[in-house]
């Protein structure tokens, strides 16, 4: 018999809601390191390059647009002005489908779909008030979260988190639905009212006998990817290469890379990498939700150690290098700004 969603909800804290889990690190840990700098709003100077050190409302494209090109897939931001022209851009710009398309400002992959053709892109964008990227798709078969800090003063680098996606997929028996195949699945059983409403997905349809078949191709938890422990990759020659890709962004010290690579082996050798966006000061470490490896101890002993290395990055620069930290006005100007305004 199935466990009901509600109880594997209340049981696995990955389920849990955002604010609920970040409960202890909102009233426990940020007070302490608040009184550890004397300042309230210490992280908006851990990257003094992104506006509030990326605590939110950071614009992908301003971050991404300088990384080397080597490690850059394709990418064009659609604007208010050149949005409805959407599909002559991605031609002249030598776009082939299928294509990556996203919100400028967005978080935990809302909005983001894989666009298989000019159709599908004109449909997309006519849902869309935001800025847009386009994004050239990576044909990497994996994809991983990387957390990546160093300290301004050159004294320390290194990753704390690795996170390796396992994407939704469903193997067919020859005679089951994907449906009853997809019931069959607890986190794909979460997923399933969403996917109802999918045209691109038909839970109708029979697959065969041992087939896979991917259902979502874009790589977010709250559309059913797993997360999966993967800080046993870490190698020197990795942070060498993350380093060298961290260069390329003005004012960057810590922040989380969502990245597609080649394999295991050519990530640990910082090889065949593909940055799809980089995340400031309030990324998740991934490996976190790898609830084989990990428990909501260790989770939060993680949570800790970044938001650690988040305050002493805030206070190299504020000390040694004359960082402002940002003030309550700006900050909530850009916090209402973030969640209200209708264009980003």
């Amino acid at each position: 018999m199935q466990k009901p969603l509600w109880w594997i909800k209340l049981t696995n804290y990955e389920y849990w809601p955002v604010w609920l889990f970040f409960l202890p690190g909102i009233f426990i840990f940020w007070p302490i390191l608040a009184i550890r700098a004397r300042a309230l709003l210490y992280f908006t100077a851990a990257n003094p390059g992104i506006p509030l050190g990326g605590f939110f409302g950071e614009k992908k494209y301003d971050i991404i647009k300088d990384i080397a090109p080597q490690y850059l897939p394709q990418s064009v931001l659609l604007t208010a002005n050149n949005i409805t022209n959407g599909v002559e851009i991605a031609q002249q710009n030598g776009f082939t489908y299928p294509l990556i398309a996203k919100p400028n400002v967005g978080e935990r992959g809302n909005d983001v779909a894989k666009i298989n053709n000019p159709q599908e892109l004109t449909d997309y964008l006519n849902q869309c008030t935001k800025y847009i990227i386009l994004q050239e798709f990576i044909s990497y078969p994996q994809e991983y979260g990387v957390m990546f800090y160093k300290y301004p003063d050159g004294s320390k680098k290194g990753i704390t988190s690795i996170v390796k996606k396992g994407f939704l997929t469903a193997t067919g028996d020859g005679k089951s639905t994907l449906r009853q195949l997809l019931q069959q699945n607890d986190r794909a059983r979460f997923q399933l009212s969403s996917l109802e409403k999918n045209k691109k997905v038909n839970l109708t349809e029979v697959l065969p006998n041992g087939h896979t078949q991917l259902i979502e191709p874009i790589g977010n938890h709250c559309k059913g990817t797993a997360f999966i422990y993967g800080n046993h990759l870490i190698t020197n020659e990795m942070i060498a290469a993350f380093d060298t890709i961290a260069s390329g962004i003005n004012g960057f010290y810590f922040g989380r890379f969502d990245v597609k690579c080649s394999s295991d082996e050519d990530l640990q050798k910082g090889i065949n990498i593909k940055v799809m966006e980089v995340n400031g000061t309030t990324s998740e470490p991934g490996h976190i939700y790898d609830m084989q490896t990990m428990n909501i101890w260790k989770a939060y002993s993680a949570i800790w150690l970044n938001m650690k290395i988040i305050n002493t990055i805030a206070l190299i620069n504020h000390s040694k290098f004359k960082v402002p930290y940002s003030s309550k006005k700006e900050f909530l100007t850009t916090l209402y700004g973030h969640f209200f305004a209708k264009t980003r």
